[in-house]
């Protein structure tokens, strides 16, 4: 078992293949394995985003090169008050762009996982270590908790990830028939045919992906989050994957039709029985008709039709996603500082964030006549209610700041509001 890094993107045919055949084998073989961690998708994110990174792609293979695990890193410089920071990042999270992101490990290769982090552990071109979206329970999160060689690992919740299992028949045709999307469709139908059209093949890819960019530009116009399709480089990205993935299976972008128009897109994938959602838009001319909840009613009939196993929301917090949702997952944010001057900052602002959410809890409890869990401090007066949320994060909170995250979800669960559809 050999490491071996990688510090720039193949660019002959040979050995892009050679890398992508060996790539998409070990994903095919990885426990937990999604969409955002194949070969494809890390070549569009390097393509269009990677200027300003430094690649840090670290592979074990054994004695015959075939590959038991992978680490997609990628190194940020900044500079933080005239001091340069040199942030290890796995690739497509600086921008938020992968749902879930975590090292690639062959099934039954603890020693390759271990193997990839000790030398992430040893490498001294970092100062900080910052892996974003790793699935809750992730073995990566739980062995970098124990390593000896980091100093102080933080782990944070950092969002919800709901989905809908799918298999119970009854259950299943229940959620995609609920009321208003029923009242929604008809609503179109009355007036033409409603259809979901895949757009599977480059030529249609590219018909259609303009219109989609434009589409989705406009739906956020004027909002306090304009579209990301403003950015060049998103647009780039999008087309990278449509170019790389149309034909494969694996991309799922359809457009649902209406009066010879397209009402609503969706950019999502297909991967081993689940299907991705990523990124939709509508027509915001018809948004007091909800082509948005058009769109998840097809997209849920689809998917019941074809059998699939999953029907995967992806991370986010938008109400709509938890009316058809069965199953609600977590990811997660490790940090690790190694700048003592840079630590104690960030641990203030997550006990104070801590502490903020479980007085606005208290609040909420006090306000609903609920009795208070008894894993929470006491409702008293203002003062001694923050000595009390700071006595029970005393008692809480371990050096490794590894129990925080269940109790965290649960506190933004209860004190922030969700969003509506269409984002």
């Amino acid at each position: 078992m050999q490491l071996r890094r990688i510090q720039h993107w193949p660019t002959t045919p040979a050995a892009r293949e050679s890398l992508r055949a060996r790539w998409e084998a070990l994903l095919a073989d990885a426990d937990g394995a999604s969409i955002f961690q194949c070969f494809d998708w890390h070549e569009a994110w390097w393509e269009s985003f990677g200027a300003g990174h430094e690649l840090q792609l670290l592979l074990v293979e054994d004695a015959s090169e075939q590959l038991l695990a992978i680490a997609p890193m990628m190194l940020l410089r900044q500079r933080l008050l005239g001091i340069e920071q040199r942030q290890l990042m796995l690739i497509g999270t600086s921008n938020h762009a992968s749902d879930y992101a975590d090292l690639i490990v062959a099934r039954g290769q603890s020693r390759a996982r271990r193997l990839l982090l000790d030398s992430i552990a040893a490498d001294r071109g970092w100062t900080t270590l910052e892996l974003r979206n790793l699935p809750a329970g992730s073995p990566t999160a739980t062995l970098l908790g124990e390593h000896r060689g980091l100093p102080s690992p933080l782990l944070q919740f950092a969002a919800e990830a709901p989905a809908r299992r799918l298999g119970d028949r009854a259950a299943d045709l229940q959620a995609a028939n609920k009321k208003s999307l029923r009242r929604h469709l008809n609503g179109f139908v009355r007036e033409g045919a409603v259809t979901l059209q895949p757009l599977d093949d480059i030529a249609a890819i590219e018909r259609h992906i303009d219109a989609f960019f434009d589409q989705h530009r406009q739906r956020w116009a004027g909002t306090p989050t304009p579209s990301l399709f403003a950015d060049p480089a998103q647009q780039l990205f999008y087309r990278g994957l449509a170019r790389r993935l149309a034909g494969s299976g694996r991309l799922r972008f359809d457009a649902v039709c209406w009066q010879q128009r397209v009402i609503a897109y969706h950019f999502g994938f297909e991967r081993n029985g689940v299907f991705t959602w990523y990124k939709p838009s509508f027509d915001p001319a018809l948004h007091q008709r909800s082509p948005g909840e058009v769109l998840i009613k097809l997209l849920l009939d689809d998917a019941l039709a074809r059998r699939l196993d999953e029907f995967d929301f992806t991370v986010g917090s938008e109400a709509f996603k938890f009316r058809f949702a069965n199953v609600i997952r977590q990811v997660q944010r490790l940090r690790v500082q190694r700048r003592v001057w840079q630590r104690w900052p960030t641990r203030a602002r997550h006990w104070l964030k801590q502490a903020v959410l479980a007085l606005r809890q208290r609040r909420a409890q006090a306000a609903s006549g609920d009795s208070p869990s008894a894993d929470m401090p006491p409702a008293r007066s203002s003062c001694r209610s923050w000595a009390s949320v700071a006595s029970w994060l005393a008692c809480s909170f371990t050096p490794l700041a590894f129990r925080s995250s269940a109790r965290l979800r649960d506190l933004r669960a209860s004190a922030l509001p969700r969003s509506s559809i269409g984002s």
